[in-house]
């Protein structure tokens, strides 16, 4: 285990449940900045607001930044935002099962590739 992150900065996509909420709020509670990427601004909010309340010692930087995977203008507006950040660890975690005969995303792809 880590024992800590301090002046480490980590990006974790899918950040506001699941495997994703529960990694930002260890590397929060740990002292590493955490930029929280949700599909909505209303998610990572919601997911900022969780982690600041449960990291211990007040040590907590989550950083909310609206992420949806499936509308490519959401992905580059993201990176815009994190151009000048100097990332240490870029934790994949979003994620999505669709139904068979899904219609393809905004951008035309397959909805599980988006």
């Amino acid at each position: 285990p880590v024992e800590n992150f301090l002046g480490k900065v980590i990006v974790v996509t899918g950040a506001n449940s699941g495997t994703g909420l529960a990694t930002a709020l260890e590397v929060a509670a740990k002292g590493g900045t955490v930029y929280l990427g949700c599909r909505s601004r209303s998610k990572c909010l919601a997911a900022e607001s969780y982690i600041n309340s449960r990291a211990r010692l007040g040590k907590a930087i989550a950083v909310p930044e609206p992420l949806d995977l499936a509308h490519l203008d959401s992905v580059a507006k993201f990176t815009q935002a994190l151009a000048d950040v100097e990332i240490d660890i870029l934790l994949n975690n979003a994620g999505f099962a669709p139904e068979a005969g899904a219609k393809p995303t905004a951008n035309g792809f397959e909805p599980a590739f988006g």
